[in-house]
């Protein structure tokens, strides 16, 4: 018994001393109470809450723009920082946080992965397949896909103006859209309205639970370990993201296969250029994941943003309609809505209100250290970017940081709006990290937004409060109601062959 006493003190002990060694490296950087003793203490406990991005808000806020919310975690709202730390020649890499962002346990995928040179490797490769001619060609997917979202809602919702939640809808619709430009085999999702082998509802299930991973990186070592085959997701599974897996396997099988065809789309890109079949398999699932849910999140904010924003929709409207009378073709072209100012001012603060990713994405400090502003960060620490504070900086954005406003966007001389343009393009990565898919993205968004508007109004429910939105690195957003209508018809547009 003395024996076992012993080695109990002795292990407390020991964890003290190593709590307070981690405690006393930091110690200069302030930080919520406890927060630098335990990553339970703040970090895990604020990240299951949901409402991690306002809570990191204030803490930079508090603290300042650089903070510690955990032993070795450090966090900053500072933009400059953060292209600092993430351009292209940067010494930080990194943080074993990103072990969680995988998808098989034992494989990495271009998000996940860690190494620099397999990431520039994967990224050479990828980059390719949202090539501006790739998507010049795969834009009329887009075009398709609108075009069934508008019929939905036209005939399952507009008469007689039935509520639904556009937060499921618009879900659908990037699913199948994204998946059609990724291996020209859309889900099915908006045909069926429902959601196909539960995948939605199962991305509702995992989410909470990758942050956890995220926030410990011990389960690093662990995650590469085979594990038993029930805690693992399977092909052969009906439903969930097994289901899901099975039927990327599918295609992804299919286009290796020695009958494959040469298809323009993303994969076959993926495929020209010399991704392995494994590695094409976890990356198309990665980006469909990633790609559907950061986009529908853009949709439904800025639709929230402008339709309980009379002065804001009036102004979209009368631009839309402007343009209506001149376009040429049944869909506007994503070429077409870069002339359209205020959309694009309306898409930016959608964007920078709601970033649709929020993750702490921390690097590790390079071994020797550095400084910032008088800040010394020590070699091996981790730092994470609070974009939702930055992006809602005062100092920045002023007094009505908070509010929703596309015409700061035009009123701003030449170099501020360069700073608020570069400071908003962190929403999409920096350096060797900006999102693959920030073009194909874009040109959803403003596409759709367009189209919608063009043919609805809407009218949110319960404008106090409009949904139940969660913020776990990407946002879960259900129980957005709105009732659509039909706008004043208008001479139909000009197709091309009229032009």
């Amino acid at each position: 018994m003395r024996v076992v006493i012993g080695l109990f003190v002795a292990l407390e002990v020991a964890f003290i001393i190593s709590t307070y060694r981690q405690w006393l490296r930091l110690r200069h950087i302030r930080g919520p109470p406890f927060a630098g003793l335990s990553t339970w203490l703040w970090a895990v406990a604020h990240s299951l809450s949901g409402q991690m991005p306002t809570q990191l808000q204030q803490v930079n806020n508090k603290y300042g723009s650089i903070a510690r919310i955990g032993p070795n975690m450090l966090v900053t709202s500072d933009w400059k920082l953060w292209k600092h730390i993430t351009h292209i020649s940067s010494r930080y890499n990194k943080s074993e946080w990103f072990a969680g962002l995988r998808l098989s346990p034992t494989r990495d995928n271009v998000v996940s992965m860690i190494d620099k040179e397999e990431h520039a490797r994967l990224r050479d490769i990828m980059d390719r397949g949202y090539s501006k001619s790739m998507l010049n060609e795969l834009e009329s997917k887009i075009d398709d896909h609108i075009n069934s979202l508008l019929n939905l809602i036209e005939s399952s919702y507009q008469r007689p103006n039935l509520p639904f939640d556009f937060a499921r809808t618009a879900m659908l619709f990037t699913l199948d859209a994204i998946s059609d430009v990724t291996f020209s085999s859309p889900f099915g999702f908006l045909k069926s309205n429902s959601d196909c082998f539960r995948l939605m509802e199962t991305i509702e299930e995992q989410v909470p639970k990758i942050t956890v991973l995220t926030n410990f990186p011990r389960f690093y070592n662990i995650l590469k370990r085979p594990l038993p085959s029930w805690l693992v997701p399977s092909p052969k599974d009906k439903a969930g993201m097994g289901a899901f897996m099975g039927v990327a396997e599918k295609v992804v099988a299919e286009r290796y296969g020695p009958e494959q065809k040469d298809i323009r789309d993303i994969l076959g890109s993926f495929i020209t250029n010399g991704l392995t079949q494994e590695e094409a398999q976890s990356e198309i699932l990665v980006q469909i994941l990633a790609s559907s849910d950061s986009t529908a999140t853009a949709i439904r904010a800025i639709v929230l943003l402008v339709a309980t924003n009379p002065p804001v929709l009036r102004h979209l409207l009368k631009e839309i309609d402007d343009a209506v009378n001149t376009l040429c073709g049944s869909f506007i072209s994503y070429k077409d809505t870069q002339n359209l100012e205020y959309l694009c001012a309306v898409v930016r603060e959608g964007l920078r209100l709601w970033p649709p990713s929020t993750g702490l994405v921390p690097r590790e400090v390079p071994p020797e250290g550095d400084e910032w502003n008088g800040v010394r960060l020590p070699g091996g620490a981790n730092i994470g970017w609070n974009i939702w504070g930055a992006l809602r900086d005062r100092d920045l954005w002023g007094h009505d940081a908070d509010e929703f406003r596309p015409g700061r966007w035009l009123e701003y001389n030449t170099e501020k709006l360069k700073e608020m343009q570069a400071m908003a393009e962190l929403v999409f990565g920096n350096g060797n990290h900006v999102c693959l898919g920030r073009t194909l993205a874009l040109m959803t968004i403003h596409k759709t937004i367009f189209e919608l508007f063009d043919q609805f109004t809407f009218v949110v429910v319960n404008p106090d409060q409009p949904w139940e939105s969660k913020g776990y690195g990407m946002f879960l957003q259900k129980n957005f109601w709105i009732r659509a209508y039909n706008r004043p018809p208008r001479p139909p547009r000009r197709q091309a062959s009229e032009h």
